[in-house]
């Protein structure tokens, strides 16, 4: 393998990875999961790109509550945006996960939790570099 290609996350990013659900009645891991995408994925940084763009937008609105659910919105698109699949026989639309999100705010942490695990799509390797490269 070329050195270059071990740099290479896109794919892996957009493939995802499956998370189980905790059951909130029963507090045991159910059945059910969510097909979760990179944070780095192709479909997140589309949302993400969107939502800068309505972030110029939502600063002009005059009220504070429409700013508000505005602000709401958005993070609601991205945060769907990381759904790829799900186990209920519910069609996964973007409008469904961001419907189930929204009354789910446990499961919407646990998605953006697990998108933002790099370790999880990419191994341990891909944690950033914070210190920066170390000479030699």
């Amino acid at each position: 393998m070329s050195r270059i290609n071990r740099y290479k996350t896109r794919e892996r990013a957009n493939e995802g990875i499956k998370i189980k659900l905790l059951d909130p009645s029963t507090g045991h891991i159910g059945d059910d999961w969510v097909e979760v995408v990179s944070s780095l994925s192709d479909t997140f940084r589309e949302a993400r790109d969107k939502a800068l763009q309505d972030a110029g937008e939502t600063s002009a609105l005059g009220d504070e509550g429409k700013r508000k659910d505005a602000i709401a919105e958005v993070k609601a698109k991205m945060h769907a945006a990381l759904v790829k699949s799900w186990s209920f026989d519910e069609p996964c639309t973007p409008e469904s996960v961001r419907e189930f999100l929204r009354e789910a705010p446990q499961v919407a942490d646990a998605v953006v939790s697990a998108a933002d695990d790099h370790s999880r799509f990419f191994g341990n390797g891909l944690t950033g570099s914070k210190n920066g490269p170390k000479g030699k």
